[in-house]
């Protein structure tokens, strides 16, 4: 799941145990859990390895490979978010955050920093709204198999 140009990480035991505890709880899922936990690691390592506009969609289109149903993305992905129980701070972050990425994919904007309420969101949560789309898409591939496989 890390980009391919990453050097050596030393990992501890716990941190070994962690992750082959991810993947035993994700193989306990069903067939379209796996799928979906698949293609949001996937599209994760896309938006490890791009920058700017096209490093964001790729964290929205994890975020949708997780939680998206048909005719209800923004509703599915709102719900998802909440669902990792990653508090209501993250739950704010994932309106504003949505708000956003239609702004990019329906080409109202072409930098994250044109967006209307970017300036806002910095006060507001005093975060990057690109460093916040990261965070929750690395913490819904982390998390999804509790959730979906508990």
């Amino acid at each position: 799941m890390l980009p391919y140009f990453v050097s050596d990480v030393e990992m501890s035991k716990e941190q070994t145990a962690e992750i082959k505890n991810w993947y035993a709880t994700a193989a306990r899922c069903s067939h379209e859990h796996q799928a979906r936990i698949d293609a949001a690691a996937n599209f994760l390592n896309r938006g490890l390895n791009a920058r700017d506009i096209e490093a964001y969609i790729n964290y929205f289109v994890a975020l949708d490979a997780l939680f998206g149903q048909r005719r209800s993305v923004e509703a599915s992905i709102l719900d998802g978010a909440k669902a990792l129980d990653l508090g209501k701070s993250f739950e704010q972050k994932a309106e504003w955050l949505f708000d956003l990425r239609n702004e990019l994919v329906h080409g109202a904007g072409r930098y994250i920093d044109e967006w209307p309420k970017h300036s806002r969101y910095m006060q507001h949560f005093r975060t990057r709204p690109a460093d916040d789309v990261r965070a929750l898409a690395e913490l819904a591939v982390l998390g999804a198999p509790r959730l979906f496989c508990p």
